[in-house]
Order: structure tokens, then sequence, then C-alpha cells
């Protein structure tokens, strides 16, 4: 159900994207944009945006079930604040391999072409991935930064809240033990 959740959220990206371009344009058009602009980043970012989601959703359940451990929802918080720092990660260095796949197409172009042919050759041979990479991992990054705060944020903290409140309560429980042993002993030695 998850999956196909993501699939329907695809869609509806690419359906968005389309209609941002101008019209309704065919799969071959948007999957031709998404080689020519996000090269082999996109799979990358699906896959990351996809786990991202299915997390956030994890979490929110393991929040709202009893008993859930808290080794848990901090392993499932970690996951997505890594995910999310993944996402950055492969917006950035799919920034260095589009410009670095810039340079060296420009730099194979033969020397008598003009400064035109090789701005051309620039941005064909990979600024455009390059730029296009950096722009989705970080709307990409921040969208599930967000999308956690929204989805599970308060249910996060209140949960927080709780375990510390708890923490306080037994703190409390021990020094009040302690106390009564120590109260006791001062009893029995005539003090």
């Amino acid at each position: 159900m998850r999956f196909a959740l993501a699939v329907l959220c695809g869609v509806v990206l690419a359906m968005v994207m389309s209609i941002v371009f101008g019209s309704l344009v065919s799969v071959h058009t948007v999957v031709t944009w998404i080689s020519i602009n996000l090269g082999f980043s996109a799979p990358l970012f699906l896959i990351l945006a996809a786990l991202g989601w299915s997390y956030a959703h994890r979490l929110k359940d393991a929040l709202v079930t009893a008993h859930t451990s808290p080794a848990c929802i901090a392993h499932l918080e970690q996951r997505i604040d890594l995910i999310v720092a993944l996402l950055f990660g492969v917006g950035v260095l799919y920034t260095a391999v589009g410009l670095r796949a810039a340079l060296v197409d420009a730099l194979n172009t033969p020397s008598g072409q003009s400064a035109s042919d090789m701005l051309t050759a620039l941005v064909n041979g990979g600024i455009l991935s390059a730029m296009t990479s950096t722009i989705v991992g970080g709307v990409l990054g921040y969208g599930l930064r967000m999308f956690k705060l929204f989805r599970v944020g308060h249910a996060l903290d209140a949960y927080y809240a709780e375990q510390e409140e708890r923490v306080i309560d037994r703190r409390e429980s021990l020094l009040k033990e302690i106390l009564s042993k120590l109260q006791q002993g001062n009893l029995k030695n005539g003090g």
C-alpha cells in the first residue's frame, strides 16, 4: 500500500511538473527531462524520498502505538534524519558529478568552436544536471524535514516530554526512598 502511495505521489509530481512547464506532456518527455536534468541521481532521490516518507509514517504509527520502546522511536527518528542528510548529500555529490562531466565534455570539444558552442557544450555536458540535482536535493531534503515536522512533530514532542517526565518521576521516587532510609537509619541510631 505504501509503495502504491509513493508511486501515486510520483505521478502527481510528474503532473505538477508538466503543468509548471506549460502543458501536460507525454511520459517520454518527462523521462527525457529527468534523464537530462537529473541523470543517475533520479533513482537515488526516488528511493531516498520513498524511504523517508515510509519512515515518517512508521514513526507516526509507533508514536500512537502503546508500549513502543524508546529505542524504536529514536531509531526511526534517526533514520529520517539520516535520509534528510543523504538527500542533501546526493544533491551535492551529483552537483560535482555534473560539473565534472560538463568540464570533461567542454575539454573534449574541438578547439575551433566558438564561445557559444563551448557554452552549449558546458550546459548540455552536465551543468543542467549539476544545478538540477542541487535544487532537487535541497527541495527533497527540506521537504522531508518539513513533512516530519508536520506529520510527527507534535506527537514526537509529547513523547519526549512524557519520557522526560518519567525520568523525573523515577528520580523523585529514588530520592524519597533514599530519604526514607536515611530517616529510618537516624531513628535506629537514636538520632
